[in-house]
């Protein structure tokens, strides 16, 4: 619940039928308030909330929420009405590399609506309802569902994305993967005219096109046949039937050649078992701690890195590649942990440069953002101090700005107390980070699990690896219902919420043997996580930290 007040604004979140969390914040200004409770606003709808106004106790009160509701939201409330009387709409929303569209149309009392990913044909739908009425209220309440979850008006002829027929495979390549390009007769031209980060989508064998990809110093497809040999031959040493339908047999045969061999750092067999055992882990955060005094920080949704002095290792101890320039301002005779990091919301663009091996990719744009210096005797303020003197030193030492931009220590506060915490914890979600992490002031470094090392999130959220899958039902019949997981634990259980359509397919879904991200609401007693959400792929988290099945 969000209420204004001149340039003061009341926060109070929390379970349904409790008190709740209330917080407030102060603006300088009209502008700046109204511009928080905006974006505040926007990002909870995103997010899946729905305007529930309470009904004050003063009607006066209740009509200046609801007015700045209405302004609040243009998008949804002005949209809505616009569209609303015309007999059908036609919407479409990004996610993740694909777009998705929904068309509606209704005559009297018969809806029908048409809907699926851009530039495939959909899934058809039609329902008949009692009265013209009946069937209006429906199509109001489906618009409106469909404009909160991010869906957007467009043209229904933009829905015409250009099919070139390649042998029995087809190559699509929708307005949203390209802008202004050409689209040239040849289909083997059609990954090369690709600037680097765009896609072209193949209808294969499953109902959802594959994602084929072309980048700086390689190629990569979104197939099983890709994602099973890429970690042991790497990125630029292997292909798949729809890389060599879209480049040609020959134009695939020799860059795999050229490459094969290559020495590759990060596979499995080159893995130090020494980075594992330094490594620490947080515990999550309960309210029964008191956190006062602890160096409060952001959480980085990066990729977790140690820095031996002579290489960059992952949490489960591979070498990460990267230009020898990035390290340059690395300090070699201290050990540091920390987190490479793109930005909020960036964590799949991160790790598609980090986990390359060979040194390509937009490492400008990616920092390593250092928490600890393991080594050094301590509190992890000492520790800090010490790292950032150590960075300070050899950056004094002729380096470029690029090279200095490459490290930088993270800032954190020191905790005042629980409304501290929870006031700092609202400020990073609504700007989309991910939480906050309390470190003890005066404990030397400790690896593995510690509650020295506590993070703070307003879900839980652990890994576990994927063991199978669960068939779909109903609208996913023939598809991935859920995935089927194990902790490090041991607990087993299924993960079915948070996977989009496209990671549903069996050909899509992440693979059996991986690692995965999950959000939960709290622990049963018998330890298997409640209502368990899909996150994310963890491609930097091995499969050995789980329990063999």
């Amino acid at each position: 619940e969000i209420v204004t007040e001149n340039c003061e604004v009341t926060l109070r979140y929390g379970k349904i039928g409790s008190d709740g969390v209330t917080s407030v914040k102060r603006f300088k200004t009209n502008d700046e308030t109204q511009s928080f409770v905006r974006s505040t606003m926007n990002e909870k709808i995103k997010k899946g909330y729905s305007d529930r106004s309470s009904v004050r106790d003063s009607e006066s009160h209740e009509q200046t929420i609801l007015k700045n509701y209405d302004d609040i939201i243009p998008d949804v409330v002005q949209q809505q009405s616009k569209i609303k009387d015309e007999n059908a709409f036609y919407l479409e929303c990004s996610e993740d590399d694909l777009t998705k569209f929904y068309n509606m149309t209704w005559k009297e009392n018969v809806v029908s609506c048409k809907y699926g990913i851009k530039g495939t044909s959909g899934n058809s739908a039609e329902k008949q309802f009692g009265t013209a009425m009946d069937a209006r209220k429906y199509v109001d309440k489906v618009l409106a569902d469909k404009l909160r979850n991010g869906y957007y008006e467009a043209s229904s002829s933009t829905n015409s994305s250009v099919f070139i027929s390649n042998s029995k495979t087809s190559t699509a390549i929708t307005s949203k993967t390209i802008e202004s390009k050409i689209v040239k007769d040849d289909p083997e031209e059609q990954l090369e005219d690709l600037e680097n980060g765009l896609k072209v989508y193949i209808q294969g064998s499953s109902s959802l096109p594959y994602t084929c990809k072309k980048f700086d110093g390689g190629y990569s497809c979104t197939c099983q046949g890709w994602t099973m040999n890429v970690k042991n031959k790497g990125v630029q040493a292997t292909s798949c039937k729809h890389l060599r339908s879209i480049r040609g047999d020959e134009a695939e045969y020799l860059r795999c050649e050229e490459n094969s061999g290559v020495f590759n750092p990060s596979s499995k067999s080159q893995r130090s078992n020494g980075i594992v055992a330094k490594i620490a882990l947080a515990h999550p955060w309960k309210q029964t701690t008191d956190p006062t005094g602890y160096l409060m920080s952001e959480k980085l949704d990066g990729m977790r890195a140690y820095w031996t002095g002579k290489q960059l290792f992952t949490r489960s101890g591979l070498a990460i590649v990267h230009p020898e320039w990035f390290t340059a301002a690395f300090p070699k005779d201290l050990e540091l942990d920390g987190e490479l990091f793109l930005g909020r919301k960036k964590f799949e663009e991160c790790m598609s440069i980090t986990r390359r091996t060979d040194k390509g990719g937009d490492w400008t744009r990616v920092s390593y953002v250092v928490f600890d210096a393991p080594t050094v005797a301590g509190g992890i303020q000492t520790r800090l101090e010490t790292a950032a003197e150590a960075i300070q030193t050899v950056a004094e030492v002729g380096k470029t700005l690029e090279e200095k931009a490459a490290i930088r220590i993270h800032p954190f506060e020191i905790c005042q107390g629980l409304p501290h915490v929870l006031e700092a914890l609202a400020a990073v979600e609504i700007l989309g980070g991910e939480g906050l992490m309390l470190r003890h002031p005066t404990a030397r470094h400790r690896a593995g699990r510690t509650n020295d090392l506590l993070k703070v999130k307003s879900f839980h959220d652990d890994e576990a690896l994927i063991t199978g899958y669960e068939q779909g039902k109903g609208k996913y019949a023939g598809m991935v219902g859920a995935l089927v997981c194990v902790a490090r634990s041991g607990a087993r259980f299924k993960v079915g919420s948070g996977l989009v359509d496209n990671q549903r397919s069996y050909s899509n879904a992440p693979k059996i043997g991986s690692v995965i991200t999950f959000k939960y609401f709290e622990l049963s007693n018998d330890g298997i996580p409640r209502f368990p959400t899909f996150m994310r792929i963890r491609t930097d988290v091995d499969a050995s930290e789980f329990p063999s099945t």
